[in-house]
């Protein structure tokens, strides 16, 4: 009995460590609805003598410098924290520097990482380029954690992948990789058809429907979990486990058959090159609910934000508010004007920063003040 009773004692003395344990939510936060306040400090629709056309992706520099990068453009524009455009690098191309296809921009210390296919290119802060990489297309990149290496995982598979994903850092000169967890892909959103000399593949991931790993990094410490389980684990990045929280009671969203059709005609366009048949088995694979969330951000201050999907009413973007510990802190919500798209958003420190479409289509930057919710635990 007594041996029992020490190694219940251990069992429960481990499982209660700090940074072991598991946080249970309730779909009630602590502290309520958290108001942003966001004040809009200015707004464009340009960059120079260029207008902003098909936004890839959005980061801020620590200098506050914001970084935009235009996928229809091939460039990557540079603006100061007041809204005056800097400069743009970026060329469409197959050449040192030059990009085939771009996926995102990343930091990485004193560089800026352009994703390609196949390859990574290096660029200073001021957009000099440095060099390109290659590596494995079998490998994600999803965030820097240092100047040569990177966390991978992908976000979805092909129909005739076989055996699980993995998250891993992999380091760019060593060529070596270290593995975190194992995974099982969401597949029903991908078909194949043809033989192996003629094979058209298509995978579809559409953030806030279709289930994929989601990742967020920052200052050592990385948080991940499938959206469409609302369960995320939080590790450093040596592997050790800081604790994993959850969120529990929350309904998913359902998505009929005419908004999926929606979704898709806006990703892939209203003629896609693709026989009619695909793009039936496409559709048909989309879940029939949404996801938890789409997106995961751990703030400068520790507060880690899940962006919660809203296919209906694009103009707001719905938050959870957690502790760096996994409490459910708040709610929250960012607004636009009805009508309008809030396409994309970055928030970093007490700044936010918005794409926005109008009903015409037109994109527009825009940066806020905001105010910060506490770090309260």
């Amino acid at each position: 009995m007594k041996k029992t009773s020490l190694i219940c004692a251990l069992l429960i003395f481990f499982l209660t460590m700090p940074g072991f344990a598991q946080v249970v939510n309730k779909d009630t936060p602590i502290k309520g609805t958290w108001d942003f306040q966001p004040k809009l400090l200015w707004e464009t629709d340009s960059a120079g003598e260029e207008f902003i056309a098909s936004v890839r992706d959005l980061d801020i520099l620590p200098n506050g410098n914001i970084l935009l990068a235009d996928s229809k453009n091939f460039k990557i524009y540079i603006f100061d924290g007041k809204g005056q455009f800097l400069s743009a690098f970026g060329k469409q191309g197959e050449g040192p520097g030059e990009i085939k296809r771009m996926h995102n921009i990343m930091i990485a210390g004193k560089y800026l990482v352009v994703v390609d296919d196949s390859r990574l290119h290096y660029f200073t802060h001021q957009g000099k380029f440095v060099k390109s990489v290659p590596y494995s297309n079998q490998l994600f990149p999803r965030a820097f954690i240092s100047e040569d290496k990177f966390i991978s995982a992908p976000y979805g598979a092909r129909s005739d992948t076989k055996g699980p994903a993995k998250i891993l850092i992999y380091d760019i000169n060593k060529k070596t990789q270290k593995e975190f967890a194992q995974f099982t892909p969401f597949k029903k959103a991908s078909t194949t058809e043809g033989n192996s000399r003629s094979r058209m593949s298509i995978a579809i991931v559409i953030g806030g429907l279709t289930p994929m790993m989601t990742i967020a990094y920052n200052k050592g410490k990385l948080i991940y979990g499938m959206s469409d389980e609302y369960y995320i684990e939080m590790v450093d990045i040596d592997g050790k486990k800081l604790g994993s929280f959850t969120l529990e009671g929350r309904d998913k969203t359902k998505i009929s058959k005419a908004v999926k059709k929606q979704i898709f005609k806006r990703i892939m366009g209203p003629s896609p090159n693709v026989p009619q048949n695909m793009i039936d088995r496409i559709i048909n694979g989309l879940p029939e609910t949404a996801t938890h969330f789409h997106s995961l951000q751990i703030a400068q201050n520790g507060l880690i934000y899940a962006f919660i999907p809203n296919q209906k009413t694009r103009h707001i973007q719905n938050m959870d508010i957690f502790s760096s510990q996994g409490k459910y802190l708040y709610k929250a919500q960012i607004k636009t004007s009805p009508g309008s798209i809030l396409s994309r958003l970055n928030l970093s420190g007490n700044q936010l920063i918005l794409i926005i479409e109008n009903q015409e289509g037109e994109l527009s930057l825009q940066k806020h003040q905001i105010t910060l919710p506490p770090t309260t635990n």
